[in-house]
């Protein structure tokens, strides 16, 4: 039996962190760490990975793990 009734807060927090890690290595690997800091986008701002998150969170609550729940 699985309980169904929540969602994994911790499969969430997880899965936003590994996209956040992701980001970060592309932007290290396609710039070669020319910025220093790989959450920065062009234009200096965060702009990039808050959106990326927000993205990756609407992925999540789309995905199997929430929709199908067991």
């Amino acid at each position: 039996m699985v309980n169904t009734t929540y969602v994994s807060v911790g499969s969430m927090v997880f899965y936003l962190v590994m996209n956040g890690v992701g980001f970060a290595f592309v932007e290290i690997v396609n710039l070669r760490n020319e910025r220093g800091n790989p959450f920065i986008g062009k234009d200096g701002t965060y702009k990039d990975i808050k959106w990326a998150l927000i993205i990756a969170g609407i992925i999540f609550g789309f995905s199997g793990v929430v929709t199908l729940r067991g």
